[in-house]
């Protein structure tokens, strides 16, 4: 929206090649959204200002990257164009690790960080184990869905069975309390326990406050801090 590009017309090979290898956004990343979520109604001006830049620049097709927020964004543009007769191919590339986006199998993402997730669980396990009495409490992304922390499952193969937690099973942080302790008991006095962020009651988030950019979602507070 500001013209601010990154042309990788000219990028050395090498260059491109090690970057398709790197963790992360090697292009950087945005959370600028063109919907108002407090007001209810696309912003002011935001679809002018990106299909006045694409016809500036003669853009045609336009991919953008990301979960549901960008999907959305997608759709905004794409409608904006249609409005503005502009000729213009937008394509939504789904890449989100919290594996939440609908008509799909296994999003671009969640693999790997599900199999990231998987390996510091096994190694905070070892150091719980090696403390003795101990209570790992691991919480993990994911605000909606629990795909990431259901991934701790693959732990048993490992001799042992994590206590997970995730949105899609909702429980009061009393009655979570009260598992976590007879849990801890069966177990002797050893637990592993991983919650997803999105963890929540009756009345929603167990932690919740407002993201600070103005955008739609909640977001999970410190809740390490509120199980302890």
């Amino acid at each position: 929206m500001e013209e601010d590009f990154c042309d990788l017309t000219d990028t050395d090979q090498e260059k491109l090649r090690k970057v398709s290898r790197t963790p992360a956004s090697a292009l950087g990343t945005t959370r600028k959204e063109l919907y108002d979520y407090e007001e209810g109604h696309i912003k002011a001006g935001a679809v002018d200002t990106v299909i006045n830049v694409l016809k500036a620049h003669n853009m045609r097709y336009l991919f953008t990257i990301g979960g549901g927020d960008s999907a959305e964004t997608a759709e905004i543009i794409r409608r904006g164009a249609d409005e503005y007769g502009y000729d213009l191919r937008v394509i939504h590339i789904p890449k989100t690790i919290d594996n939440d986006l609908p008509e799909m199998d296994h999003c671009p993402g969640y693999g790997s960080a599900a199999k990231y997730n998987i390996e510091s669980l096994i190694g905070t396990w070892f150091d719980a184990r090696s403390a003795g009495n101990a209570v790992d409490l691991n919480v993990v992304m994911g605000r909606y869905a629990g795909w990431l922390a259901a991934a701790g499952a693959a732990c048993r193969g490992f001799g042992y069975e994590p206590l997970i937690v995730t949105p899609e099973n909702p429980m009061e942080i009393d009655e979570f309390a009260e598992l976590v302790h007879a849990r801890y008991k069966e177990n002797g006095k050893l637990l592993q326990i991983v919650v997803s962020e999105g963890a929540k009651g009756r009345d929603g988030l167990w932690a919740e406050t407002l993201r600070g950019d103005g955008g739609a979602h909640a977001r999970a507070d410190d809740i390490g801090r509120l199980v302890l």
